[in-house]
């Protein structure tokens, strides 16, 4: 992959590579928060211009996949800045009547229905809890990258995904003992 993103700076062909491979991931980062295909078919293609673009200077090759979902959270936070929101409204869940289809050259299918019941229990945890067991379980980022995203330290964001863990984990109990 590092090689892929070092030759996608200055060749279309990689970048298209490259393109294809994080636009799911991205556009469903991006979905979870804004619930609406318009804002986020306009984010992601300012956020892979902005990739494109900056490219570049990006050091380590490496270090590519927190810093495009770093990118992603900017361009959430500028949006919701923007709409003079609340920093905090940007992990809205999936609304309940709605699911969305992607059709990218593996036809791959970003939300499921099960994804929304599982967003929808996701509510009782902070922001950042939210945040955190997405980008860990979802997306699929290493603890490390996490950390980088949300520019905090690899110690906070695994008290975070505990603590959120934790509170679904006795959320779930007393539902079960409710039943």
């Amino acid at each position: 992959m590092a090689e892929l993103i070092s030759k996608a700076s200055h060749n279309e062909q990689a970048f298209e590579q490259l393109y294809n491979y994080f636009f799911p991931k991205i556009y469903q980062y991006i979905y979870y928060r804004v619930n609406n295909k318009e804002v986020t078919e306009d984010l992601v293609s300012d956020i892979f211009l902005k990739v494109l673009r900056n490219l570049k200077s990006l050091k380590k090759p490496e270090d590519f996949q927190s810093w495009i979902y770093s990118i992603a959270r900017n361009a959430l936070i500028d949006y919701y800045r923007k709409k003079g929101r609340k920093k905090e409204e940007a992990s809205e869940a999936i609304s309940d009547d709605e699911t969305v289809l992607i059709d990218t050259p593996e036809d791959h299918v970003l939300l499921e229905e099960h994804s929304k019941e599982i967003f929808k229990l996701l509510e009782i945890l902070s922001i950042e809890q939210q945040e955190v067991i997405q980008l860990r379980f979802v997306d699929e980022l290493k603890i490390k990258e996490i950390a980088k995203v949300l520019d905090k330290s690899e110690g906070a964001i695994k008290g975070l995904l505990y603590r959120g863990l934790n509170k679904l984990s006795r959320h779930l109990d007393s539902k079960e003992v409710q039943s």
